[in-house]
């Protein structure tokens, strides 16, 4: 367990997005759950939503994304527009590189779990997970004529890591149903394990 920050000055919090995916079941509504590892800097070994900190690679063209209104989200959220997309996007980019879900179309139609199991799509996870590469996946994701669906996503809740830890995020949760044909599978990396 980490150590509490007994300094004067708290670690700041910074942005992240998390997503609860969400799923038909037999027995009713399931919840994606992915485990961490067990040696990560902050909860490792714990079962989470899949999510992250935002960073610049978060802040598309417009031909990269669709399905929300940035000025509505901006206000909803208490953040600039250019922040509201950053946390969409982040919510998008995080499920697609620790759960293996994304939320996006191609040629107007909802990509499927033939197209996520390609080649490119796994190159491009792990590119995702290569910590310090600061990979950015626009150039990808043109190339692959992908446009995020933003409008998958459903504004959840807001949370702020309390002070006193060494690692805060000032979290925007959002939810949404899996993608149609899509299956969830954890990165090996940040995740280990994966259960509805």
């Amino acid at each position: 367990m980490a150590k509490p920050n007994l300094s004067s000055d708290p670690v700041p919090a910074v942005d992240a997005s998390t997503v609860i995916v969400v799923r038909d079941g037999a027995d009713g509504v399931e919840v994606l759950m992915l485990e961490r590892h067990i040696e990560s800097d902050f909860v490792g070994g714990a079962y989470v939503f899949p999510g992250g900190k935002t960073d610049a690679s978060d802040r598309l063209e417009p031909s990269l994304w669709s399905g929300i209104d940035l000025e509505v989200e901006s206000r909803r959220m208490a953040v600039t527009a250019d922040s509201a997309l950053s946390l969409y996007v982040a919510a998008v980019r995080e499920t697609f590189e620790e759960g293996g879900l994304l939320f996006a179309t191609r040629a107007g139609e909802a990509v499927g779990g033939a197209v996520t199991a390609g080649a490119s799509f796994t190159e491009a996870r792990h590119r995702l997970n290569e910590r310090g590469s600061g990979w950015d996946w626009s150039e990808w994701l043109a190339a692959e004529g992908l446009v995020l669906d933003l409008g998958a996503l459903a504004w959840w809740s807001w949370w702020v890591t309390p002070k006193g830890v060494h690692r805060r995020f000032d979290t925007r949760f959002f939810i949404a149903r899996a993608p149609g044909g899509q299956e969830a599978a954890h990165d090996q990396i940040e995740t280990v394990h994966s259960v509805w």
